[in-house]
């Protein structure tokens, strides 16, 4: 007994053999004066295959006893197989309200009787062929009782062989124009992406741009001036006798105008030095007493004496020059004096040679433009997590895809840094720390590499045979490669113009000990310059400066990381875990022979029939066996799994969470390896054929396989490329599946802007692009409301009719049970109380042979006695078939 129920919905299923009859002459049945005298008022809800259901009006319960009677009694000549009722649930209630609500949804559900459900012919069918109606499609074809959307004539929803698929050739060029496009689609409308791929390095390039333009360069040291004018305000200590005259002053002149104050000190000069230093400090003392001057006189001779600080590099020139100075002026007088200049001499050729080695230059450069790489390598990596962790690449793979010398050295290093990149995108499972953490391993392995060597260069440090083992050691990072390589790229560069300018300089020379033709200067500079003149004509030379050795590594290494990346997506890294795996299902194969539960009748009678059968989809004692946390305790996933599904047919896979729907799909589709057992998918073995398998499969994963930056539109469109739909034809199919699936207003945009219910809609019309005859749906209705999964029904409904096999999993069926009103024990033996709770009892009726008019008659006669205020009538759902099996089984592991 159940409150606040107003309608039934009886459910009335017919032999293949009486159907046509019955669709001629079941109008003037139920227009008769007995039925209409019976129930009043009757409203056909759908025509679906085998199946018509009806709604009955609840105020016409009192005369259901006789109605159900009725049909009892008529089965054989009405041809009734079956017939059954229920009452009207929460979403019918809600379909009905949205089509009230909204008139062109109504509009919508109505098409049906008028598009996809023809009047058959006198021979059976349109075609004039009987087909093969199951039970077990049963389950779609009540869920149909809606009308559905009408489609294109190459809606996905004909025939799957209407169309010629695109093969060879043009197959390739459409799946590589198809990932391309998103590639590209993706790159465009990822801000971080652009960020990261372009702005960045970008960045880093122009500031090693502008480090090369503004380091400062060795070069010859400039003319300099000696006078105190150049450093800090400093004194000048001077002492002079008094028979020295005018010397002293004329001395002290030259500072009139400048910073520079001279000290007349009255005692001994040393003394007042150390006095000095040690009262302000030696550090004041050194940046402020550079030079001084005593004056004596012996002999009748005035002796100057001129006093330096040595920790000034030029104060014993400075010191001698300001003496100089006050001697000139004492003997021409003030208005003349002297200017010292330093012209120090030019470089020599192997101190220019040394000089370009050790000014760093090519390190900036390389160690800027290596920071921007780090970001760009690391950038690529964020999409390939995605794609991977949401099982968008897989469900790709089911649809069927497979200037100079510094250009050339980013080349290469793209060559050899992706493909590594795409190795490290299966370590991770999030973008954001797959992009951080590569991120710091890009900068590690570039900038700290070359910043090692660099500083293990040094002369002065003595570990030049530990920085050669390093460089060869390095050699299998792609990013020391490009770093080191630009920077002795450079480092070549500049030596290579020096030597041509000196060889020049040397042609054109007229000293006469040296060569002047232009092999003999070649061979003297080479000389002059000795083992630390390192340059190479050829810049793809394999010995120091060239970069041939680079050159080479990255094109190995990109060869390298491509061959792995290669072997893992073809599962050549599984085989040794398998073997392991196995052993594991050997073992847990012991222990069911020890203590084994006998299967079932029925599942024995699967078995037989699946190694006979011919079905779409065959499934034989498939087994999926992870590890445990030990040895000896093997978690068994899916258990010799056996079923067939022929054309035609909707199978349901149900199951508590981790019962192994999900890994069955997996196993299915390639995604996951098989511990033992098969599957033949429409004459191909999946141990043996998988990409002819996957052809013919489409599959909706669990969780959203979508790529967030492409629209609903793109990403249909790219699908129908992989499976090689006709690009002619592609708009139009694609058109015709957003119509199905009610996706018009949302088809043109980001899929990241989806609804999870507009997301399950897109997933499951990426699943039906290019006619797949077998269809895999992993909860395809999860998070969709009553209208929309109404729909999607509909449209597998017309999806199994064409012929196809469809395979869905679910952990729900139905969301209503029948339950009764007060105590009704004696008068249906056996029956169970399951619930009670609110006034509200629910009982199991288990006596089969009780008819639904017994039921109704039955309650109908004890509403007064009882006071029932409502009641209502059910059949046993899947929902609660599975979860008694779930108990019982739960109760065995237990």
């Amino acid at each position: 007994m159940h409150h606040n129920r107003n309608l039934y919905n009886e459910e009335i299923a017919f032999t293949q053999q009486k159907i046509v009859v019955l669709q001629i002459w079941f109008p003037h049945v139920m227009c008769s004066e007995k039925f209409l005298s019976k129930t009043s008022a009757w409203t056909s809800v759908s025509l679906l295959g085998a199946e018509l259901s009806f709604i009955l009006p609840s105020e016409a319960t009192g005369k259901f006893e006789d109605l159900f009677m009725d049909l009892e009694t008529r089965r054989q000549e009405l041809g009734i197989a079956s017939y059954g009722a229920s009452v009207t649930t929460m979403e019918e209630v809600f379909l009905k309200v949205g089509k009230e609500m909204d008139s062109s949804l109504s509009d919508k559900l109505q098409k049906q009787n008028e598009e996809e459900m023809p009047a058959l012919d006198a021979s059976g069918s349109k075609n004039g062929h009987v087909g093969k109606v199951t039970e077990r499609s049963s389950v779609l074809a009540k869920m149909g009782a809606f009308g559905s959307v009408s489609l294109g004539s190459y809606g996905t929803f004909g025939d799957y062989n209407s169309y010629a698929h695109s093969s060879g050739f043009r197959l390739f060029r459409q799946r590589w124009y198809a990932m391309f496009l998103k590639r590209f689609l993706h790159s465009k409308r990822h801000k971080a992406a652009l960020l990261s791929q372009l702005l960045l390095p970008l960045v880093y390039t122009l500031f090693a741009l502008i480090s090369a333009k503004t380091f400062p360069q060795p070069s010859d040291s400039p003319p300099l001036t000696l006078s105190t004018d150049p450093y800090e305000k400093n004194f000048v200590p001077w002492s002079a006798e008094s028979e020295t005259g005018s010397f002293a002053e004329n001395y002290t002149t030259q500072w009139q105008n400048s910073k520079t104050r001279p000290v007349n000190v009255s005692g001994n000069m040393t003394h007042y030095l150390m006095n000095k230093a040690k009262n302000v400090g030696l550090g004041d003392f050194n940046r402020k007493d550079l030079i001084a001057a005593t004056f004596t006189k012996n002999n009748g001779k005035v002796n100057v004496t001129a006093w330096f600080n040595n920790q000034a590099y030029h104060s014993i020139a400075v010191s001698l020059a300001a003496a100089d100075q006050g001697i000139l002026r004492n003997q021409v007088g003030t208005d003349y004096s002297i200017t010292t200049v330093n012209h120090p001499l030019p470089r020599t050729a192997l101190e220019k040679v040394n000089d370009l080695q050790r000014n760093g230059l090519g390190f900036q450069i390389s160690f800027n433009l290596l920071f921007g790489m780090a970001f760009l390598a690391s950038s690529f990596v964020v999409f390939l997590v995605q794609e991977r962790t949401n099982k968008a690449k897989h469900v790709q793979f089911v649809s069927g895809p497979r200037l100079g010398y510094l250009f050339l050295l980013l080349m290469l290093y793209g060559w050899a840094v992706i493909p590594l990149m795409y190795l490290f995108s299966f370590v991770f499972r999030t973008a954001s720390t797959a992009f951080v953490v590569l991120t710091m391993f890009n900068i590690i392995t570039g900038l700290a590499t070359l910043l090692s060597v660099f500083i293990l260069s040094i002369p002065g440090l003595d570990l030049l045979d530990t920085a050669d083992v390093l460089k060869w050691v390095f050699l299998v990072l792609p990013n020391y490669c490009l770093g080191q390589g630009i920077g002795d790229m450079f480092n070549n560069y500049n030596a290579l113009e020096f030597f041509n300018k000196a060889v020049d300089m040397c042609v054109r020379s007229k000293i006469p000990y040296i060569p002047h033709t232009k092999q003999d200067c070649e061979k003297y500079i080479r000389k002059l310059g000795g083992s630390k003149f390192q340059f190479q004509d050829n810049y793809l030379a394999w010995a120091n400066p060239g970069i041939g050795r680079y050159l080479v590594f990255l094109a190995w290494e990109g060869i390298f990381f491509y061959s792995l990346v290669l072997l893992i997506e073809y599962g050549c890294f599984r085989s040794c875990h398998q073997f392991v795996v196995r052993g594991y299902s050997r073992a847990v194969k012991f222990l069911r022979r020890e203590s084994s539960v006998a299967d079932d009748d029925d599942v024995l009678a699967e078995k037989e029939r699946v190694l006979t059968s011919d079905d779409v989809l065959l499934i034989k004692e498939l087994t999926k066996v992870f590890a445990g946390k030990s040895r000896r305790s093997p978690l068994v996933a899916v258990d010799s799994l056996s079923l067939g599904v022929p054309m035609g047919e909707c199978f349901g896979l149900l199951g508590i969470n981790g019962a192994g729907k999900t890994t069955t799909f997996r196993m299915l589709t390639g995604d996951e390896t098989m511990t033992s057992g098969t599957a033949v998918v429409d004459g191909y073995d999946i141990r043996y054929n998988m990409n002819k398998v996957r052809q013919r499969v489409g599959y909706c994963p669990q969780f959203d396989a979508l790529i967030d930056q492409l629209t609903g539109r793109e990403l249909l469109s790219m699908y129908a490329r992989l499976r090689g739909v006709p690009e002619a034809i592609i708009p139009q199919v694609v058109e015709d599946l957003i119509q199905a699936l009610l996706l018009q207003d949302h088809a043109d945009k980001l899929a990241s802007t989806y609804s999870g219910g507009n997301k399950r809609k897109l997933s499951t019309a990426i699943s039906l692009v290019g006619d797949p005859p077998v269809v895999f749906l992993d909860e395809p209705t999860t998070g969709m409301d009553p209208v929309a999964r109404r729909l999607l029904w509909d449209a597998l409904s017309r999806v199994r009719a064409e012929g196809r096999c469809i395979v869905l999993t679910s952990h729900s069926a139905n969301s209503d049970t029948g339950p009764l009103k007060q105590f009704i024990e004696s008068s249906f033996p056996g029956s169970v109380l399951k619930d009670e709770h609110q006034g509200m009892l629910h009982y199991h009726i288990r006596d089969t042979s009780v008819t639904w008019a017994q039921l109704f008659g039955t309650i109908e006669k004890v509403k007064l006695k009882f006071n029932i205020e409502d009641y209502s009538v059910s059949q046993t759902t899947l929902e609660q078939v599975f979860l008694n099996f779930a108990r019982g089984q739960r109760t065995e592991d237990e």
